[in-house]
């Protein structure tokens, strides 16, 4: 396993334009998402849609942002791209899997009083 998950990190690195970042950010998302399928005997190969639904209904139970769920979409959707590519695999599980809705933070806005006193800084 630990070969076929380096071999993906590797795909990534070559074929993608991704940071580095982001690939370090899949790599942990893979590799916590194989873990909670060994916890529940199952075979990342067999997994089904129901399957990646359980596991993001376990990280929203685990209070993770929808940001982060979001990317771990993500990360198992180009995981099974990658398994269908090599041949691992003959089914893609995340095919019509929804991401969540992220929410979108307004900015932080200045008060009245905030704005009169940077307006009453000297400029030098």
């Amino acid at each position: 396993m630990s070969q076929i998950l380096d071999d993906f990190v590797d795909d990534l690195t070559n074929n993608k334009k991704l940071s580095e970042n982001t690939i370090e950010s899949y790599s942990r998302d893979i590799k916590q998402y194989l873990s909670y399928l060994e916890e529940n005997n199952i075979d990342f190969k067999g997994a089904k849609r129901g399957n990646i639904i359980a596991y993001i209904l376990y990280l929203k139970k685990e209070n993770k942002a929808p940001s982060s769920i979001s990317r771990s979409i993500a990360s198992i959707r180009s995981f099974y791209h990658f398994l269908l590519k090599s041949n691992i695999v003959n089914y893609d599980p995340t095919i019509d899997l929804e991401s969540p809705k992220v929410e979108k933070k307004m900015p932080e806005i200045l008060t009245i009083g905030e704005v009169e006193k940077l307006l009453s800084i000297p400029i030098t």
